[in-house]
C-alpha cells in the first residue's frame, strides 16, 4: 500500500528543519486504565450472581437436603423442581445484569480507538514529526464495523458468564442431592465456581482490551500505508517462547508466517524458529506489540 501523498509532503517540509533518524515508531499498548474499568465492572458483576446463587440457592440447601432425606410418602415437594426453579430465577437474573453490561460495549470500543489513535498518532510524530491523522477526520466506516464487531463479540462473552456459571452449579446442586452428598460439601463445590469465574472475567477483560488495540494498530498503520512492524514482546518472565524469539524481527502485515532479519531484503519462515504465526495481539492473552516500520517513508523523502 502506497504512503498516502499528503503525509509524504508534510513529512519533507519536517525533515526540512528537522533531521529524521529513526525508522522505527514506538509501539501502542494497550490502555490500562480502560482495562482496569473494564475489569473492575465484570468482577462486579460476577460477585453480585456469587450474591444472589449464595441467597437463592446456598440458603435453601438445608431445607432441600431436609427434602431429598425424608420417605417418599412424606414429601411435600420434588428438590429437583425446586433446583430447577431456582436456577430459572438466577438465569433471568444474570440475563438481565449481562444486557445491562453490554448496553455500555459500544462507548468502550470507542474509548479504546480514540486512546489507540492518540498514542499512534504521538508515536508517529516523535519520528516524523507531523500529524497522520487530520483532528476533524470523520470515524470510517470500516472502522464503525471494527468496533461494532468487537462491541458484539464482547457482548456474547458477557452473556456466556452467567450462562456457563448456573449449568455448571446447577449441575453440582443436582448430583450432589441426588447421590446423597451433605448440603456443607455441595455448598463448598458451588463456592469453588466462583474464583473461577471471577478468573474468567478479569481474562475477559485483558485479553480483549489487547486484541482490539492490536487490531486497530494494524489498520491505522496499513491505512497510512505502513505494511510492516517491527515485533517487541513484554521483556518478563511471563512471555511465551514463541513470542519471545519474535522480539526485534521485522514482519509484514499481509503474512504473519514471515519474518525478516535484514530489513525486508529476505524473509523467512516463522516456522524455523518456532515463531507465533500471528500479529501482535492477537494470541491468547498476548501483551507484544507493533512498532511501526518507516524506512520506506523515510527512503520516499
Amino acid at each position: 500500500m502506497a504512503i498516502p501523498r499528503q503525509i509524504l509532503e508534510l513529512a519533507r517540509k519536517r525533515a526540512e528543519s528537522r533531521r529524521i533518524r529513526r525508522a522505527v515508531a514506538t509501539d501502542t499498548p494497550p490502555p490500562r486504565a480502560i482495562e482496569n474499568r473494564y475489569r473492575a465492572e465484570l468482577v462486579a458483576f460476577v460477585r453480585e450472581l456469587e450474591r444472589q446463587i449464595s441467597e437463592r440457592l446456598i440458603a435453601k440447601l438445608p431445607a432441600l437436603v431436609a427434602e431429598r432425606d425424608q420417605i417418599a410418602d412424606q414429601r411435600t415437594d420434588a428438590w429437583d423442581q425446586q433446583v430447577d426453579q431456582i436456577i430459572q430465577s438466577l438465569t433471568a437474573f444474570g440475563t438481565v445484569q449481562a444486557e445491562r453490561l453490554a448496553a455500555s460495549l459500544e462507548a468502550r470500543a470507542t474509548s479504546i480507538s480514540n486512546w489507540n489513535k492518540e498514542s499512534f498518532a504521538k508515536a508517529m510524530r516523535q519520528v516524523i514529526g507531523v500529524d497522520v491523522f487530520a483532528p476533524s477526520a470523520s470515524q470510517s466506516e470500516a472502522l464503525r464495523v471494527e468496533l461494532g464487531s468487537w462491541a458484539r463479540e464482547n457482548a456474547r462473552l458477557i452473556k456466556s458468564i452467567p450462562q456457563d456459571m448456573l449449568m455448571q452449579v446447577e449441575g453440582i446442586a443436582q448430583r450432589g442431592l441426588r447421590s446423597g452428598r451433605s448440603q456443607r460439601d455441595i455448598a463448598a463445590d458451588i463456592r469453588s465456581r466462583f474464583e473461577v469465574t471471577e478468573s474468567r472475567a478479569k481474562l475477559i477483560a485483558r485479553d480483549q482490551v489487547a486484541k482490539l488495540n492490536g487490531d486497530l494498530t494494524r489498520s491505522r498503520q496499513q491505512a497510512i500505508g505502513i505494511d510492516m512492524y517491527v515485533w517487541r514482546d513484554s521483556d518478563d518472565s511471563r512471555v511465551r517462547e514463541d513470542h519471545s524469539v519474535m522480539d526485534g524481527k521485522l514482519c509484514r502485515w499481509d503474512d504473519p508466517t514471515v519474518y525478516s532479519d535484514d530489513g525486508g531484503e529476505s524473509w523467512r519462515s516463522r516456522g524455523g524458529i518456532g515463531g507465533v504465526q500471528l500479529h501482535p495481539g492477537e494470541d491468547y492473552q498476548c501483551r507484544c506489540g507493533a512498532q511501526a516500520y518507516l524506512q520506506p517513508l523515510l527512503d520516499a523523502l
